[in-house]
């Protein structure tokens, strides 16, 4: 059964249903009332109960944008709840990500977020997971609907294997470069490329990867703005503010410098280097040390066998100074293809992911 939504008479009707989502399929504790999400639990973590299955009817959601039909909720993440959905004019699977509360109840954020998502819609690349619609609810939920992809992310893919091979490492980024060249062709930068940013998906024998999440990028100093004297407007120095993850944030939005480009090709780099070795290149026991390490410190040696041209690369992309770096990821790519063609010459070659 489908659901309408007349906003004028139901207005709180999607952020209830949004309220109850996470609890379908859940468990619970009859002896502390605590709902657990993880399904695949069997006693409760906090008095050792034997937990219940929730007994929900999952009721179809409602329906955004007269499309995209509201289904379960998928997972919480560091920015925005996460919902599975369906294109209902062709049945094909989507996401939808709802911007968190706290996030939500910030103008600049909800602004920013918006901004680029509907810049994002524009971008269709098959190196780049396609963006359908950004929006807000009545109540001013800040949302946004991707493609739904049937992959892993290079987090997970780290977490399980620590460290990718160069053979499937240069497949991966190589088609990042290519995504990012096209996204800077239309002038839409990224700004928070991270591991969890980048999808891989298996094609053939090789690893195809795709950017993820154009727009969603974390605020970290929230009353930071950008230099005024480097914003094209008074307007859009009040309205910019500095964000990225503590592990690939680039030296320039430290000090509050406008993003470029190059900010993408600095954190193309800190990937590279992750995937290479197993590490981020900077990561200290506090945020704050890891954060002024990206300013301040040299990365650590790189792991033995990682070939020269690779490490080359991968620390010309992570110059402290944005105009030290590639300019551009047309000029990456090129490198990284002539990387590829250096290691398949050698008589060494490693396995790819399987």
């Amino acid at each position: 059964m489908l659901i309408t939504i007349d906003w004028d008479e139901q207005s709180d009707l999607l952020e209830n249903w949004l309220a109850r989502s996470k609890f379908f399929g859940s468990k619970h504790c009859l002896r502390c009332n605590r709902h657990y999400r993880k399904i695949t639990e069997s006693f409760c973590p906090e008095d050792g109960n034997v937990l219940e299955r929730c007994v929900h009817d999952e009721p179809e959601g409602p329906i955004l944008e007269k499309r995209f039909q509201l289904k379960s909720y998928v997972a919480t993440g560091r920015l925005s709840r996460v919902y599975y959905a369906v294109d209902v004019e062709t049945q094909a699977p989507r996401i939808v990500k709802f911007l968190k509360p706290g996030l939500s109840a910030d103008e600049k954020t909800v602004a920013r977020y918006l901004k680029v998502s509907r810049a994002a819609i524009e971008l269709q690349h098959t190196n780049i997971v396609r963006t359908y619609a950004a929006g807000k609810t009545e109540s001013g939920a800040p949302y946004v609907v991707t493609q739904y992809l049937a992959g892993q992310s290079l987090r997970d893919e780290l977490l399980k294997r620590n460290k990718l091979d160069q053979a499937s490492a240069l497949s991966i980024f190589i088609d990042l470069a290519r995504g990012l060249q096209y996204a800077h062709a239309n002038n839409v930068m990224h700004t928070n490329l991270t591991p969890s940013n980048v999808y891989i998906i298996q094609k053939g024998e090789r690893p195809s990867a795709m950017i993820v999440d154009f727009g969603a990028a974390q605020r970290l100093f929230r009353h930071t703005d950008w230099k005024r004297e480097q914003a094209e407007s008074e307007s859009d120095a009040d309205t910019e503010n500095v964000y990225g993850d503590p592990l690939g944030i680039c030296p320039e939005f430290i000090t509050g410098s406008r993003p470029s480009f190059q900010s993408d090709i600095y954190q193309v780099g800190c990937c590279l280097y992750e995937s290479l070795n197993g590490r981020p290149p900077f990561s200290r026991n506090r945020t704050m040390a890891t954060i002024m390490a990206h300013a301040r410190d040299q990365p650590d040696d790189f792991e033995p066998g990682v070939n020269d041209m690779m490490k080359s690369l991968t620390l010309e992309c992570l110059k402290k100074n944005p105009e030290e770096r590639f300019q551009t990821a047309t000029e990456l790519r090129y490198v990284l293809e002539e990387c590829r063609k250096e290691l398949t010459s050698s008589p060494y070659v490693e396995r790819s992911i399987s």
